[in-house]
């Protein structure tokens, strides 16, 4: 996709900080869009702030419009709003209503295009061209009289999500200020769309459901239900109370099952199912593939300088059989009620909440979090590819918390370290880092049988690429994507293995604040970050507390030094070592951060779908030429069927 630049400076907001401190000059704001990426630059005198995401992290895209559509604001996980409907991008005045909507259109075609909805859609088209492929092989393979195991033929059930329109207005909410909610769950998006004082203010949120980091269904009192979700970047818009609140429990409990079906359909969780399934069907008929190349005397794996020809000087390893182990976890059930929470719940409430308890359940794909007492009954539900981090804290020298979960009366080290350990097992084996893994490893097996189907045709005497009237006999006149420049070209890079790094991060102006806040009983707090080959580890510590959290490099969205005060640099959220002005560590920190997220990252998945893909379609067109030199018909009849295939 072309490279696009707008300039979305807040003409209001600037020209307010030029008047309060003129040494700072004029602020600026870009927006850049490029392939793969977006970019949100701030500059002004004194600093500049940046923020790069790839467009398959950009999550909610919306437009916040005011005052009857006159002001229009754009809000995004990249450039949040607050309660009040501060915030965002608003360019020029506010009143650009049309260039904030052209930005919104712009941003959700990418997203569509290089984000979670195209990798489910790459999938698709390549489990139903696999099972084609699943098909003719065996067909091949009885017509040459090669001696294989009989199997299932191969089959692909692609799953169409109905598209839903929901009234999950407020009764209290439209009559007290006239606002109304509509929820439209489209086969890869969730929208909701509120209009509130008639009209005068209204908010277009959507997400992908991959996107969606939680759905869950809350229980505010003894009987009033809500959905809780992040469907919108505006805190508590993505909120949704329908009807009357003290009797929409069943329709509350509907609306979360819906969204959380969608979400394992569409989400990580439905791509590495669908990858799991896309490696059985190329294991199906892989074996047989070879036992062809070996009985018409082709040879595997090719020559180094064939490999190098078509690869460059960073071709894969190719091996005959395909070594990818499916990691499973088991199922886990933990009580982590927080005792000490629990009686303050019931002394605040006179004893009506009653005791309260948490429940921790880590299922397949999935962690759930279960909280019931007499006035709440939630549950929290959150794929493990969803989990950003796990984060292990310590703080007043005995107390232990995993992402906020502190079971019993915050002392129970072992326990807390179990349920981190089991987390981290479980975002590694169901996470980015498996996704990423499984496509490696497809992307190597695919190139070889590409090369395998390349060398079976050469012996049986196949001319490729086909000349003209062979392309128009067996392909009706169409030429196939993968005989043009464009469909036959693969980017495989090195697979490259990122060495273990260390920096020492700690914050000067902090550390003493800690000190003296503390009286010197806390002591000097140290800061270290460590970059893994899959994930970026950082600790903080002193003497009464310590915080540590894992954050794979596919979980990363923006990772950009910001400067301020002409002198003092950061990496937002990750470090501002030394006392404000270590530029040349940040830097080192940014280019390595950003090294490995791209190579770890949504972008590295993109690229080696888009591998498959072509080295499935070449193998395809290949396929079929053998099968029109040996005349075996394609669809086969269902005699053939019965006959090659077991039942």
């Amino acid at each position: 996709m072309e490279d696009k630049r707008y300039d979305v400076t807040n003409i209001c907001s600037s020209l307010c900080s030029l008047i309060w401190c003129p040494c700072m000059g004029w602020t600026t704001t870009t927006m850049i869009l490029t392939d793969q990426e977006v970019s949100l630059r701030t500059k002004n005198c004194c600093g500049t702030q940046k923020q790069r995401r790839p467009y398959a992290h950009l999550g909610s895209v919306d437009e916040h419009q005011t005052c009857f559509g006159i002001c229009s604001a754009l809000a995004s996980d990249f450039a949040p709003m607050n309660e009040k409907g501060e915030g965002g991008i608003v360019p020029g005045c506010g009143c650009e209503s049309d260039k904030v909507r052209e930005i919104v259109n712009e941003l959700q075609e990418r997203k569509s295009k290089r984000g979670g909805v195209a990798q489910i859609k790459k999938l698709d088209y390549m489990i139903k061209k696999a099972v084609k492929l699943g098909i003719q092989v065996p067909l091949l393979a009885d017509d040459l009289k090669v001696p294989v195991t009989k199997k299932a033929a191969p089959v692909a059930a692609k799953e169409i999500l109905e598209s839903r329109q929901i009234n999950v207005s407020n009764y209290v909410e439209m009559i007290c200020s006239c606002t109304t909610r509509e929820l439209f769950l489209d086969a890869e998006e969730a929208s909701l769309e509120v209009n509130k004082c008639g009209g005068c203010q209204s908010i277009k949120s959507k997400r992908e459901y991959g996107e969606l980091g939680f759905v869950e269904k809350q229980k505010s009192c003894v009987c009033c239900f809500k959905v809780a979700s992040d469907l919108s970047p505006i805190p508590g818009e993505g909120d949704m109370v329908p009807g009357c609140p003290c009797t929409n429990r069943s329709q509350v409990t509907s609306i979360v099952q819906e969204l959380r079906e969608r979400m394992a359909a569409r989400g990580q969780v439905g791509q590495m199912k669908k990858q799991e399934k896309l490696l059985d069907i190329i294991r199906g008929f892989q074996e047989e593939l070879h036992l062809i190349g070996d009985q018409v005397g082709a040879s595997f794996p090719p020559a180094q300088s064939v490999m190098v020809e078509r690869f460059g000087n960073t071709p894969p390893v190719l091996k005959r059989e395909m070594s990818v182990v499916e990691e499973t976890v088991e199922r886990r059930r933990y009580t982590v009620t927080n005792s000490i929470d629990s009686c303050l719940n019931c002394l605040c409430t006179c004893g009506i909440a009653g005791c309260t308890t948490e429940t921790l359940e880590l299922e397949a794909d999935d962690m759930y979090l279960i909280t019931k007492n007499n006035l709440d009954d939630s549950n929290m539900k959150m794929p493990y590819a969803e989990l950003d981090t796990v984060d292990i804290k310590k703080s007043c020298c005995c107390c232990w918390s995993v992402n906020d979960i502190s079971p019993g009366c915050g002392c129970s080290r072992e326990l807390t370290e179990e349920i981190a350990a089991e987390l981290q097992d479980r975002k590694q084996k169901r996470g980015n880092i498996a996704h990423l893994k499984q496509l490696r490893h497809m992307q190597g097996t695919t190139a070889g049988l590409n090369l395998l189907g390349e060398e079976i045709i050469a012996r049986e005497g196949i001319q490729f690429p086909p000349p003209q009237p062979v392309i128009f006999r067996v392909f009706q006149g169409k030429t196939p994507r993968a005989l043009t420049a464009a469909g036959n070209t693969v980017h495989i890079e090195a697979e490259k293995e990122f060495q273990s790094k260390s920096y020492r991060v700690t914050n000067y102006p902090e550390s003493m604040c800690n000190l003296l806040c503390s009286c010197c009983l806390a002591g000097w707090r140290t800061r270290e970050i460590e970059l893994t080959p899959d994930e970026m580890l950082i600790l903080t510590k002193d003497c009464c507390s310590r915080t540590q959290s894992r954050t794979p490099y596919g979980n990363l969205d923006s990772v950009e030094t910001e400067t301020m005060c002409c002198c003092c640099s950061q990496l937002p959220d990750v470090a501002t070592p030394g006392c404000g002005c270590s530029t040349n560590l940040v830097e080192e920190i940014e280019a390595e951060l950003q090294d490995r997220k791209i190579k770890r990252g949504a972008i590295a998945q993109m690229k080696q779908q888009e591998n498959i893909i072509t080295e499935i379609l070449s193998l395809g067109v290949k396929l079929d030429l053998l099968l029109d030199k040996r005349g075996i018909v394609f669809p086969p009849s269902q005699e053939v069927m019965m006959r090659v295939f077991a039942q």
